[in-house]
């Protein structure tokens, strides 16, 4: 595999025999060799809309990343445990296409909360295909709120033990975020909260045992030349008072106490109590055909 020169792309770098003029796109091109096949690879970074311009028909492939879901803040006061955020939905595929301009758009990461829920991610979108974004991670400060998020991958529960003992369950989607755990008769009572499903797999509902709520798996994908993993889940917190530990993130999805990456989609990392919110990584969308 031979990767190009990136270049940003203007109509200068356009055919210019009898080819329409559309474009030029938003995002930035390079040339890359997989598999022995030339390609021209567009990648979308920038969040919100943009434009593919096609000069020529062609079959075009497309991977498409929505925003990850954050993970909120969990209160100081021990046990009080947020979810992880799910990571963005991965869709990808070929299409067809005739020379024109085409409209994207790539979401953006969810935003950290200090209370109640995480916030979900956006959706990214190409030529009638949408990513969901992931759903934000229950909450680890108000009881009413702990459950996660629905979303393309769900957020994972989060758990409220200062007043009570209230136990989310992970947000639905096409993978379910994991569900908050809590024991009282153990001892320790041991509680953990779920963590953010990834693109590629359900999030975790940890047990007892100082368990702890790793991320679920994203998805992997070599459109860009390389192999990458995309949409992974966001940790869910433990608690340190029972021996526990926040988990690790899916490929892409925030670990202990971190935000998901952008441009990889992932769900943002619950912290143990005390820690602050953290977001989600924002999404991408790369289109390439042959040259």
């Amino acid at each position: 595999m031979t990767l190009g020169i990136t270049r940003a792309i203007t109509s200068a770098s356009r055919p210019t025999a009898s080819a329409p003029a559309f474009g030029p796109s938003t995002g930035t091109e390079s040339t890359i060799t997989d598999g022995g096949t030339n390609y021209l690879l567009t990648k979308f970074n920038s969040t919100g809309s943009g434009t593919f311009g096609l000069n020529v028909a062609a079959t075009v492939e497309y991977l498409i990343v929505a925003g990850g879901g954050s993970a909120p803040a969990s209160n100081p006061f021990s046990p009080n445990l947020a979810g992880g955020g799910g990571g963005g939905q991965v869709r990808s595929g070929s299409v067809a296409l005739a020379p024109g301009n085409y409209a994207i758009s790539v979401g953006v990461g969810g935003s950290g909360t200090v209370s109640g829920r995480g916030d979900s991610g956006g959706d990214s979108s190409f030529n009638g295909v949408t990513s969901q974004g992931g759903g934000g991670g229950g909450s680890g400060t108000d009881d009413p709120k702990v459950d996660g998020l629905s979303g393309g991958p769900g957020g994972g529960g989060g758990f409220v033990g200062d007043v009570g003992e209230a136990t989310g369950i992970g947000g639905g989607g096409t993978f379910s975020g994991g569900d908050a755990f809590y024991d009282p008769f153990g001892f320790p009572a041991d509680p953990a909260a779920g963590s953010g499903a990834g693109a590629g797999a359900s999030g975790y509902s940890p047990g007892s045992g100082s368990d702890v709520a790793d991320g679920g798996a994203g998805v992997t994908s070599g459109i860009s030349g390389a192999t990458v993993t995309y949409g992974g889940g966001g940790a869910g917190s433990g608690d340190e008072s029972s021996g526990g530990a926040s988990g690790s993130g899916g490929s892409g999805g925030g670990g202990s106490a971190s935000a998901g990456v952008d441009g990889l989609g992932g769900g943002g990392g619950a912290g143990l109590p005390g820690s602050s919110a953290y977001d989600g990584g924002n999404g991408v969308i790369l289109l390439r055909y042959p040259t």
